[in-house]
């Protein structure tokens, strides 16, 4: 018995060093699909105003992805982003249930999707304001929703942001933002913010 013991302990060691890299791997993805969100609204709020709610549900292992409510670029053109994404993903889940997934498993999904919808929905956005972005597109492990990882942003050829630049500058964007929802609960981000201003040397071309 003593021998069985023995012989278990490196294999539970080995699953307990697998899982805490799976965790790390997982945190730094997800982390990095944080920061381009943040970037890609830096980007947008250049050219109109954009409105943050509340996180629906609050993150501890990584970093906050933000809530936007809808972007404002001019009084006639504005953009109901939450309602947009809402729209698209329960239809989606509505359609996953019919087609026989259980609805807890179509529920669960529909909160992964509303993530990956909102980052292809501001992915969009940038693409018809004549930006380019250079990215590695993959799917996730239930082969269903397509993922995209962002290395590069152009515009008129000339790279605004790459693949550090998004890490590093996406993650202080991100941190400001949080923090100004945290304190005020709702939060505006104007196109003239200094903090956001002193971030990045970037301008609306």
């Amino acid at each position: 018995m003593d021998t069985q013991l023995i012989n278990k302990k490196p294999l539970r060691i080995l699953n307990i060093k697998h899982t805490h890299n799976k965790s790390q791997k997982y945190k730094k993805t997800k982390n990095y699909q944080v920061y381009q969100q943040s970037i890609f609204l830096l980007i947008l709020s250049k050219y109109g105003d954009i409105y943050f709610d509340k996180p629906i549900k609050r993150s501890t292992t990584t970093s906050q992805f933000l809530n936007v409510k809808e972007i404002r670029f001019s009084k006639e053109d504005i953009i109901s982003v939450n309602s947009f994404i809402e729209k698209r993903c329960e239809k989606r889940m509505k359609q996953e249930i019919e087609s026989g997934l259980s609805h807890e498993t179509a529920l669960r999904r529909y909160e992964t999707n509303k993530f990956i919808e909102s980052l292809h929905f501001l992915i969009d956005l940038l693409t018809e304001l004549h930006f380019t972005l250079s990215c590695k597109l993959f799917l996730s492990k239930n082969g269903l929703e397509q993922k995209e990882t962002i290395n590069e942003i152009r515009y008129n050829s000339e790279i605004i942001f790459n693949k550090n630049d998004i890490q590093m500058i996406g993650e202080k964007v991100n941190s400001y933002i949080s923090k100004m929802i945290r304190d005020n609960k709702r939060f505006i981000l104007l196109s003239n913010n200094e903090e956001i201003s002193k971030l990045t040397s970037f301008q609306k071309p």
